[in-house]
């Protein structure tokens, strides 16, 4: 499950709750820099903020939202929700996946 911000020309930024053959993961990254950590959670919840120019990705441990990567980003943003798998971790596995409570704000917004 990905919760992505494609940023405007040429510049993607996500943050993702990740079930591989590797293990359970929470994935945040900003163009081509990422960080990744471990995880037991079965579920999980996501955000990305931008302030000022500074993209952040968060995921949600007990009460608290940890900051997993951080870097300046400018430009429009397109807000996108994905699940994907590769074949080699989810082959004819059942998955299910869900975005519960998904919420959008800024101060204005184009919505298509």
């Amino acid at each position: 499950m990905q919760l992505s911000a494609w940023i405007f020309p040429n510049l993607n930024s996500d943050v993702a709750r990740t079930s591989t053959q590797g293990g359970e993961g929470y994935d945040g990254n900003i163009g081509s820099s990422f960080r990744s950590v471990p995880t037991n959670d079965i579920q999980g919840t996501l955000r990305v903020t931008r302030t000022a120019g500074l993209m952040k990705s968060y995921y949600l441990a007990g009460d608290k939202w940890v900051e997993l990567y951080a870097a300046q980003a400018a430009g429009q943003v397109m807000i996108g929700l994905q699940v994907f798998a590769t074949a080699g971790d989810w082959q004819q596995k059942e998955t299910r996946a869900a975005f519960d409570n998904f919420s959008v704000s800024a101060p204005t917004m184009v919505c298509p």
